[in-house]
């Protein structure tokens, strides 16, 4: 794929990821142990081939930036990769106005262009979708999948002929079309595109008095009727393709990825000299006398007391004493002092638990930094968590305000 260039949209501002974007583009936040999002777009791109690749930043860059000027060997293989960042008075407007205005990256020579977000968790050979977009005379190639009509709001539908050119597309639509035959599914977008350079040429810069700033919103609409654009079912066509692939939203995407993660990283992560954990996190089925179960955990990690159950740690998170941790995620740099208990929850970076700290969505916290959200308990970067000190029990007779302040914590 030297012909080939790639850009990598990474300049979202993940507002609905809040907090863990309050201080830090979506594709810098870290996922599975120790990669950050955007490493999915980068090892994709590597085992595909790329040549080039351009990175397109925008949103408190500051992390996204250092991670992409020395991203592990691992992750970027051979892969010639630039970073982008818009000045100040000239902002990315959306996902086209971004491409359009840094079209003067890709290499003259190039024949094709590929647009791939940087927030998306899967696995996919771009060779293939260039094999099958050749072989087709396509002038635009989208990646489908189907999933539940019932989600389908969420993303653009496409809709095919018989033949596969797509025939229409909506984004975000209230009523999802269903896939012809199976009322219950709908073909979306993966967000992956594949452009004949000139074509996307004509469509960033049309004879008109506007100029297109997204994809999905003002460039799809105008290609699909005049252009041949076909769709690429990676499940499909391409047998050595995992079917997995999520798109990283809302935290309740980021949580639901991470603990699927710890079924799918095999299959993901696969490689010829095996599958590639992030550096100093190992994986354990059933482990420590039964004490750490399905989960990913720092490689030196000591567990003597307490248990880690279908929980993703990052490699520096420490861990004093006994501890419950359970469907949860922690952050590089946590503390988790004895005695505290963390379920169905997200840790920050640097956050810290002690006093036998209780984190768990059942447990509420009003005026607190913790936030319930989505139905996670999310501890943001930097906050301590004291345990309460001797909360009684609540009980029938107690006054209503002493009762509610026995939840705390």
């Amino acid at each position: 794929m030297k012909r080939v260039t790639a850009f990598i949209l990474a300049g979202g501002e993940g507002q609905r990821m809040s907090p863990l974007t309050d201080a830090e583009a979506k594709p810098a936040v870290l996922f599975g142990g120790g990669f950050r999002l955007i490493d999915f777009a980068l090892m994709n791109c590597a085992r595909s081939g790329v040549g080039r690749a351009i990175a397109l930043v925008q949103h408190h860059s500051e992390t996204l930036l250092s991670h992409l000027r020395n991203p592990p060997r691992e992750v970027i293989g051979q892969v010639n990769l630039r970073t982008v960042q818009p000045d100040l008075d000239d902002r990315f407007l959306g996902t086209a106005d971004a491409v359009r205005k840094n079209l003067r990256f890709a290499d003259w020579t190039v024949d094709h262009v590929l647009i791939i977000p940087a927030d998306m968790v899967y696995r996919m050979d771009f060779s293939r979708m260039l094999e099958f977009h050749q072989a087709n005379q396509a002038d635009l190639t989208m990646a489908t999948l189907q999933i539940p009509r019932e989600e389908a709001s969420r993303y653009g539908v496409v809709q095919i002929d018989a033949d596969g050119r797509v025939e229409g597309y909506e984004d975000l639509p209230n009523e999802p079309k269903a896939v012809q035959g199976q009322g219950d599914r709908s073909l979306v977008s993966m967000g992956i595109y594949l452009f004949k350079r000139e074509v996307l040429n004509q469509l960033l810069m049309p004879a008109g008095p506007s100029l297109p700033l997204d994809f999905s919103r003002d460039v799809f609409p105008s290609a699909v009727s005049e252009y041949q654009v076909l769709s690429y079912e990676p499940a499909v066509h391409d047998v050595s393709n995992t079917t997995y692939w999520r798109d990283i939203a809302t935290l309740e995407d980021f949580w639901r990825a991470n603990m699927e993660f710890l079924d799918q990283w095999g299959q993901l992560l696969k490689e010829e000299g095996g599958a590639l954990l992030p550096r100093g996190v190992v994986y354990v089925k059933n482990g420590f006398d039964g004490r750490v179960v399905n989960s990913l955990i720092p490689a030196h990690l000591e567990l003597l007391e307490g248990e880690i159950r279908n929980s993703v740690l990052a490699a520096n998170v420490q861990i004093k004493g006994r501890v419950q941790i359970v469907d949860s995620i922690v952050l590089s740099g946590a503390v988790i002092e004895d005695g505290c208990e963390v379920r169905k929850a997200i840790l920050d970076q640097d956050s810290r638990l002690t006093g036998e700290a209780r984190v768990d969505p059942r447990r509420n916290r009003p005026g607190s930094q913790i936030r319930t959200l989505q139905g996670l308990t999310v501890v943001p970067r930097g906050v301590l968590v004291r345990g309460p000190a001797k909360i009684p029990r609540p009980c029938a007779s107690m006054p209503r305000e002493d009762r509610r302040a026995s939840f705390l914590g």
